[in-house]
């Protein structure tokens, strides 16, 4: 039973070597692809994959579900400390975000609407995080947030451990996007964009940034097989931490993999049968 066990996890360790190798090589394709592709402006684009750099913008905000605050953007994870058995880990009970909800990009020169769908969303660390413990309780919006989505906060013993995280894009916050121009897919037309629903922009005279008025008929979103990326790091920064990662995510792939086949073959005898 030992040996099958050994043998289950150098398996699992081998499969997943493997697939972090290539994982390091998404990455690294990903950072070639920021480096090589020119900073365009929103005035100036053209259709197909571009690289923008502006403002965020959302004339009517958002509230995140946990912090309650008003975001063009968020995310957030809700996780529980359960015991099993022998060993105890976090488990995720709760998680969502925003982005079917669009938001706008102001570069300065005009604005266009952004969908997040699909798009690889980097933050830099959560916004706001709350983890209760011996010092801290559960306050009543956190109980609400938790007695809303029927999740359990009591054992027969006292409360359960929680850890909050949410993450957010604000408006007016500098904000990096990778991205395909497109004009809006079939897939989007229930938001009638532009002209098409004058009222989707009911609120933008009241907010106008700039004398442009913001695209009608085209989006930033997932094109079919391209990246997308939407982030809060300079530019500069995110493809260095791409690059960074993707060499590592290489290295340290290939080297657990093949590590991890060179025991598995000690451990079976075959290398001792060559």
């Amino acid at each position: 039973m030992d040996d099958f066990r050994l043998i289950f996890w150098l398996l699992f360790l081998i499969g997943f070597g493997v697939w972090l190798f290539f994982q390091g090589f998404t990455k690294f394709r990903r950072h070639r692809l920021i480096a090589n592709t020119p900073t365009s402006t929103v005035r100036g684009m053209a259709m197909g994959l571009v690289e923008l750099m502006g403002k965020v913008r959302k004339p009517d905000s958002l509230i995140s579900p946990i912090a309650k605050t008003q975001c063009a953007l968020y995310k957030y994870t809700v996780e529980r400390y359960e015991s099993h058995g022998k060993s105890s880990s976090w488990v995720n009970v709760a998680g969502g975000n925003s982005y079917s909800e669009p938001f706008f990009l102001d570069d300065g020169t005009s604005v266009v609407p952004v969908y997040p769908q699909g798009a690889e969303i980097v933050f830099i660390s959560p916004h706001y995080q709350f983890e209760n413990g011996v010092f801290t309780s559960l306050n009543a919006d956190l109980l609400k947030f938790l007695e809303e989505k029927s999740i359990k906060t009591r054992t027969l013993f006292g409360w359960y451990k929680f850890r909050f995280r949410e993450w957010c894009l604000f408006e007016n916050q500098d904000v990096y996007v990778l991205g395909n121009a497109q004009k809006v897919p079939a897939a989007l037309e229930r938001w009638n964009w532009g002209e098409r629903n004058p009222s989707f922009f009911q609120e933008w005279d009241k907010v106008r940034y700039k004398d442009a008025d913001p695209a009608d008929d085209v989006i930033i979103s997932k094109g079919e097989n391209e990246c997308f990326i939407i982030s809060e790091e300079k530019q500069e920064d995110l493809d260095s931490e791409m690059n960074e990662r993707g060499f590592w995510m290489i290295v340290g792939g290939a080297l657990l993999a093949v590590l991890a086949l060179g025991f598995l073959l000690f451990r079976t005898g075959i290398i001792k049968s060559l």
